[in-house]
């Protein structure tokens, strides 16, 4: 009789474990790549740029003629065809410009 009690107590001990664990999961927060794409989707930008530094501090600019997410990457294509993969953890800031519905994204 003690036997059955202990193998149903240990029973239950492992089935709340499993569930315990399995909900932590869902309650991670977001990452900053889903947050950086959220904002950037959120705009309804007509046009998208991106500007990056390269070496010696000078600053680069990409026309994007379209992109798809992948995250945490978001995967540009510019006017000129040229594929670019985006870090979306490394953006500084987001600049929207009315005037001409536009976004640009700084790294």
């Amino acid at each position: 009789m003690n036997f059955r009690k202990y193998v149903l107590m240990a029973a239950v001990c492992c089935l709340s474990v499993i569930f315990v664990s399995c909900d932590k999961e869902d309650d991670l927060p977001p990452s900053m790549a889903e947050l950086n794409i959220e904002k950037l989707q959120s705009y309804h930008a007509d046009k998208v740029y991106i500007i990056y530094e390269k070496i010696g501090f000078s600053k680069e600019a990409i026309e994007v003629k379209s992109y798809q997410v992948e995250s945490p990457y978001l995967v540009v294509t510019s006017i000129y065809d040229y594929v670019y993969s985006i870090d979306m953890n490394n953006v500084a800031a987001f600049q929207y410009d009315k005037s001409d519905n536009s976004v640009t994204i700084w790294f």
